[in-house]
């Protein structure tokens, strides 16, 4: 959640990431959940003394706060502000990329809000990282934000995306469903439902799985990260290498 977080604490620590893992990482930024959503996340924002009506603030600041390629460098905004601070390391990568993660729907900010966050992410980032999001709204978000790219003067076909994608396999699509909802409730402490799990996680055969990613990849994805769920996460694992992915592959 890097809007409860020190920029310059936090551009030594990726730096440091990034040199070690030579020149391969990227940031995910994200602003996290708001207060309302669940209690612990107002619980995380009381602690690090952060009101969630400025997380969206926080989090455009803190990208252009984050000092990786000046040798000495200030910055002075609203939440954030230092004095000629170098740092070093500096990232293997100059520049590291930034990616801003999440997915703005109108049901929870409005039409206007999700305009803005979409805008946030064609201003601010390398790329966008999203999870929980349908087929469709994925292609008409990518449309939108690559209009937008254009409109800021930056290169669409250099900017990147990035799907956060579950997969349970098994021949019995109910029983995949059960172990992925067993998983995503204990995990995330919440009573999905299967609208709620089927949105982001492929749940049932091989093909109906290859099916479910194949279409994002159509869709235009750059990368996806594969996250298996179920009872038997390397046995999941194992169905995905030896027949998930020969099946994109093909």
């Amino acid at each position: 959640t890097i809007a409860q977080r020190n920029p310059v604490l936090l551009a030594l620590q990726w730096a440091s990431l990034d040199v070690l893992s030579g020149g391969r990482t990227w940031l995910a930024a994200c602003m996290g959940y708001p207060a309302s959503q669940h209690p612990m996340a107002a619980k995380e924002l009381e602690v690090m003394g952060v009101q969630s009506q400025e997380r969206p603030a926080r989090l455009e600041e803190m990208i252009q706060a984050l000092l990786w390629s000046d040798e000495h460098a200030s910055f002075h905004g609203k939440y954030y502000s230092f004095d000629d601070v170098n740092l070093l390391p500096k990232p293997g990568q100059q520049p590291c990329p930034i990616y801003i993660a999440g997915t703005p729907r109108s049901i929870q900010i409005g039409d206007r809000g999700v305009e803005r966050s979409l805008r946030r992410i064609a201003r601010y980032a390398d790329g966008w990282m999203t999870n929980q999001i349908e087929l469709e709204r994925f292609r008409d978000y990518v449309a939108r934000l690559r209009d937008m790219l254009a409109e800021e003067g930056r290169d669409p076909n250099a900017f990147k995306t990035v799907l956060y994608y579950g997969i349970s396999v098994n021949a019995d699509p109910d029983q995949a469903f059960r172990e992925a909802k067993t998983f995503l409730d204990a995990y995330y402490q919440k009573n999905f439902t299967r609208q709620g799990v089927e949105i982001w996680n492929a749940c049932g055969p091989v093909e109906h799985c290859v099916e479910c990613v194949r279409g994002f990849i159509d869709a235009g994805v750059d990368h996806i990260t594969i996250r298996p769920i179920g009872d038997d996460l390397n046995e999941q694992l194992r169905l995905y290498l030896e027949e998930v992915l020969p099946g994109l592959n093909s």
